[in-house]
């Protein structure tokens, strides 16, 4: 599931070769930032991809309160086809094709976290990513620059009624922005609200049960256009019962971990109301030192 695409898990891609070319400093203890410069081509065709790069990495760390930010700005000319996959759940895994927005571009991303956690098991996290593309020469001709914002920011209180069972008042609000690379994509300004109480009982020390309730209120900050485009959405609220039965065990070498429980979702939009139900069972393994 944290795949990105369908080619063995090579060092490097194959059919390529190229080098990257990069050194760094460390401004002060918590600020560092990195040069640099790559290239790579394709041996089977005349398609390469350059950067020029910079990256800024800092973090600072008080009692109770974490923060942490990321920059990287890069100028890239890159016509490279790498098509990728998107994992969906539930459905697996969707292709998506290399739309080439890379072409002549420059671009940079950044993110920024602040957790605070000074208040007596009250838990707030904050972050903030944005990606902004600025097409160049022939590529702003049919490429519109593309903007990227996202806003999330959680907050939970772990109430612990006795040694096998806790409760988690939860809330949750996510920001999203988009501004399409091509104008017959979907420009996007959406807003939900998550507000969640889930709890987890101990049957025993590697069997448990969890389980809750989530209410979402979505809004559409853009207005309905009079013909509605593809993956537009409605306001809508939603409102989802969960419960999950895990085991986790040890099997030759492995760490085995079983999921099975039912999920129930109910959207209600102005006009229309849809209900949907989810059994499913799942196993994990992962390797034991």
């Amino acid at each position: 599931r944290f795949e990105n695409d369908r080619l063995a898990d090579y060092p490097y891609r194959q059919d390529r070769d190229g080098w990257n070319l990069y050194g760094g400093a460390n401004l002060t203890e918590h600020v560092k930032v990195t040069l640099g410069r790559s290239f790579a081509d394709e041996i089977s065709s005349s398609r390469e991809a350059k950067m020029d790069y910079a990256v800024l990495n800092a973090s600072w760390s008080l009692p109770g309160i974490e923060a942490r930010t990321f920059h990287f700005v890069r100028s890239v000319q890159d016509d490279v086809q790498e098509e990728v996959i998107l994992w969906t759940d539930p459905g697996g895994f969707l292709d998506l094709p290399d739309r080439l927005i890379f072409r002549d571009t420059f671009a940079t991303t950044g993110y920024l976290s602040f957790d605070y956690q000074r208040i007596s098991n009250l838990n707030i996290y904050n972050k903030i990513k944005y990606d902004y593309l600025i097409q160049r020469g022939d590529e702003s001709e049919t490429k519109d620059n593309h903007l990227f914002l996202g806003i999330i920011n959680k907050m939970d209180y772990p109430i612990t009624i006795s040694e096998n069972l806790q409760i988690w008042p939860r809330y949750k609000s996510v920001i999203r922005r988009v501004d399409p690379t091509f104008s017959t994509d979907l420009e996007i300004r959406e807003w939900s609200q998550f507000y969640i109480l889930t709890s987890k009982y101990l049957i025993l020390e590697q069997t448990f049960l969890e389980y809750g309730v989530e209410f979402n209120l979505f809004r559409n900050l853009k207005d309905a256009p009079e013909v509605v485009p593809a993956g537009f959405v409605d306001d809508f609220t939603s409102l989802v019962l969960a419960a999950q039965f895990t085991n986790r065990s040890d099997y030759l070498g492995y760490g085995l971990t079983m999921n099975a429980g039912i999920r129930w979702e109910r959207q209600s939009f102005k006009e229309a109301t849809r209900r949907g139900s989810l059994l499913f069972l799942r196993v994990f393994a992962g390797l034991r030192d």
